[in-house]
């Protein structure tokens, strides 16, 4: 759902030139602890930070089978094409949804 094209700045192509390096490597976690430090200090935490690599239709999908169990019943606002993504995620895993349904671009 990107709009495109997406402009990237040549020192972001310059940096994907690089070799990557695999998770257990030392250079790695270096980056990914510093990574880390700063999310916690954007989001203004002294909690753990997790970060999950993917779409947001990932994190919407590990909220929502973190938080719920089959069976569990969720009201879902629904005015455009991320709500019904919601719902139908839900439904998935078993969800009972009470829709608020608005017409799409509404708020």
């Amino acid at each position: 759902m990107t709009p495109g094209p997406t402009e990237v700045s040549f020192k972001v192509l310059k940096a994907m030139l690089q070799p990557s390096f695999e998770p257990r490597d030392e250079r790695f976690l270096k980056v990914y602890d510093e990574t880390l430090e700063m999310l916690s200090k954007i989001h203004q935490t002294k909690d753990y930070v997790i970060l999950l690599p993917g779409t947001g239709r990932t994190g919407m999908e590990a909220s929502a089978t973190s938080l719920f169990v089959p069976g569990d019943k969720v009201l879902s606002i629904v005015s455009g094409f991320f709500g019904e993504l919601w719902v139908k995620m839900m439904e998935r895993i078993g969800i009972k949804i009470i829709r608020i349904n608005f017409p799409w671009g509404n708020r």
